[in-house]
């Protein structure tokens, strides 16, 4: 299992080349077929890296004292010297005003309910089978149990019924996968190198083969099998037509894997298949064209983003990129990837006259669908919740390092706000 960075920052700062010479010596290229090995292995080679550009910057902590309080204090220095950079907010000029209707935020409201709900620890109560939500009925149909090795994650499988008539959403099944939980969830968030979907296991019937997340890529295989048959069953009861993945974070990464895996094995009488996620890394390269989707009248596809989280520009340059920031915050020098250089070379950033902007790699992981960026703006005496679209070139030029909005929290108020109608400048839905 790969340590966690408080381990790593006691083990690098007490004996760093050696620590660095055995991380590199487990970390064989992640090709095993066994995806808990690959994912060992994967995550090994990460941290192993992480640790070289790290250097001397372990020397910043006292790795007598408690590594927790300091880590946050580390983050909120990382959140200010960003902030300080041009590129590491919003322009009006980079987005698109996001025009939302009242049925589309309701759904977005229920997915954000079932993804917040995939953390909890009472599965098993009863009374927690069915709740009332957004004039709706929501009853916990199954959930699987996480195995140790990390490659299945919890999911809760979740039926959305209209509670009356004036209900305009459902019936739906909802499928929420549960994020990072656990230790070795974060071993497989670190295997995060691209790799090849030689199977046209994402695309079946493409003439392109796609790379994903290594990591995410190997949970969406261990839960295929899963996700077709509850599917399968909810078709066969006749309870309706509809399939939404969801999921915050991790979980919202594998939730638009298992959306492209379902789209990519859809027949005629398969159901509508949408993907809505809340704060979720990018996943797939190249970016998958999901236009047709839109064009036949099918379902929704929609990454939230709130304005400053870091996961979701978290690919491997971008992560390096951030690294070089705190060497920069502590006089450092810093650290080079000639990989990452040749294929993710700096973007052109524009700035206005008196400003700086930090310089960023390119992407080499996308997300599936457009980004809804959610952003707060004061606005007279007020702060206002904007909703906007940004294209992905536009979005991998901004420096996100506000670690604190990734948070459920967060996400749970703005998306309140949303399905409430108060955003871009409205009160309440006309």
């Amino acid at each position: 299992m790969a340590p966690s960075l408080n381990r790593l920052l006691k083990l690098t700062g007490r004996n760093p080349k050696s620590s660095q010479s055995a991380l590199r010596a487990s970390a064989a290229p992640p090709s095993s077929g066994f995806t808990f090995i690959d994912n060992s292995q994967g995550a090994s080679a990460a941290v192993a890296e992480l640790s070289s550009a790290l250097g001397d910057i372990s020397d910043i902590f006292n790795l007598d004292e408690e590594l927790e309080p300091q880590l946050q204090l580390l983050t909120t220095q990382l959140d200010n010297e960003g902030s300080q950079y041009s590129n590491s907010q919003v322009k009006d000029g980079q987005c698109q005003t996001w025009s939302c209707t009242q049925q589309k935020a309701r759904l977005i409201a229920i997915a954000w309910n079932c993804a917040d709900q995939s953390y909890s620890k009472t599965f098993n109560d009863p009374a927690q089978a069915t709740r009332v939500f957004e004039n709706c009925l929501l009853t916990q149909d199954y959930v699987t149990a996480p195995t140790s090795d990390g490659t299945v994650k919890t999911v809760v499988f979740t039926t959305v019924s209209p509670k009356d008539s004036s209900s305009d959403v459902g019936p739906i099944l909802v499928i929420a996968i549960r994020g990072s939980a656990s230790k070795v969830d974060h071993m497989v968030n670190s295997n995060g190198d691209p790799r090849d979907d030689p199977s046209r296991f994402l695309e079946s019937g493409s003439k392109r083969s796609i790379q994903a997340h290594s990591g995410f890529l190997g949970c969406t295989a261990a839960l295929d099998s899963i996700v077709s048959r509850r599917i399968q069953k909810y078709k066969q009861n006749g309870a309706g037509s509809q399939v939404l993945f969801t999921g915050h974070s991790a979980g919202g990464a594998v939730a638009s894997l298992l959306f492209l895996r379902s789209l990519s094995t859809s027949t005629d009488d398969s159901p509508c298949f949408s993907c809505i996620t809340f704060g979720a890394p990018p996943t797939v390269s190249p970016p998958v064209n999901l236009d047709h989707i839109s064009s036949s009248g099918g379902g929704v596809c929609l990454n939230i983003i709130n304005e400053f989280d870091p996961v979701t520009r978290a690919d491997k340059p971008y992560i390096l990129s951030l690294v070089n920031l705190i060497k920069r915050m502590y006089h450092q020098p810093p650290v080079s990837d000639p990989s990452i250089d040749a294929q993710a070379p700096c973007l052109s950033i524009d700035s206005e006259p008196g400003e700086i902007s930090w310089p960023l790699p390119r992407a080499v992981l996308f997300h599936v669908g457009p980004r809804i960026l959610l952003r707060k703006r004061l606005v007279g005496d007020e702060i206002e919740l904007q909703a906007a679209e940004i294209s992905q070139s536009e979005f991998e030029k901004l420096l996100f390092c506000g670690a604190a909005v990734h948070k459920r929290v967060d996400y749970g108020a703005r998306v309140d706000a949303l399905v409430n109608g108060r955003f871009n400048g409205a009160e309440r839905w006309g």
